[in-house]
């Protein structure tokens, strides 16, 4: 009888330990999960916040590409050529360098206040007000967030000047 008790004795203390190593897995399971859960909440904030940042700093480097900026004369304005933004096609991607997510870059007329919004093609100029300079294929139509810089926007043909904006549209 006293080897039947200390066996069976033995067995309960096996499944007590069995029981306590499997609860103790449960909880490590779940711990890791919700680690890894905020863990990669923190990591697409940062993705986020890493876009917004090189997106502004994209804003200042377009407007000073050369492709498009102002030459009067042979000499470099601060102002954009809205002759040269209508060669662009708006579907290939030539910003000067990648970002990390996807945007949409324009030119908009802001003053004089336009009466319509109208997208700026070569039947269109110069009585248009929305130069599209990158769109890449498969952007949202839902709205993204929006950063803007002022722009000097010269019309040759007329030798006018407008005041614009350059704007790009970032979407999730």
């Amino acid at each position: 009888m006293t080897v039947l008790f200390s066996s069976n004795r033995a067995q309960v203390e096996m499944m007590e330990t069995i029981l306590i190593a499997v609860i103790f897995v449960i909880l490590l399971v779940v711990a890791l999960a919700f680690y890894f859960k905020f863990s990669a909440e923190s990591v697409e904030q940062t993705a986020e916040n890493v876009c917004l940042v090189s997106n502004t700093v994209l804003l200042a480097s377009i407007a000073a590409t050369p492709e498009i900026a102002c030459s009067i004369e042979g000499q470099r304005e601060p102002c954009i050529d809205t002759t040269k933004l209508l060669v662009f096609d708006p579907n290939r991607d030539r910003l000067p360098y990648s970002t990390i997510c996807s945007q949409k870059v324009s030119f908009e007329q802001v003053y004089p206040v336009p009466d319509n919004d109208v997208v700026c093609t070569s039947n269109t100029y110069p009585d248009c007000t929305i130069y599209p300079f990158s769109e890449p294929e498969g952007t949202s139509v839902e709205a993204g967030i929006r950063i803007s810089t002022p722009v000097t926007l010269y019309y040759p043909l007329t030798e006018d000047y407008k005041l614009g904006r350059l704007v790009i549209e970032i979407f999730p």
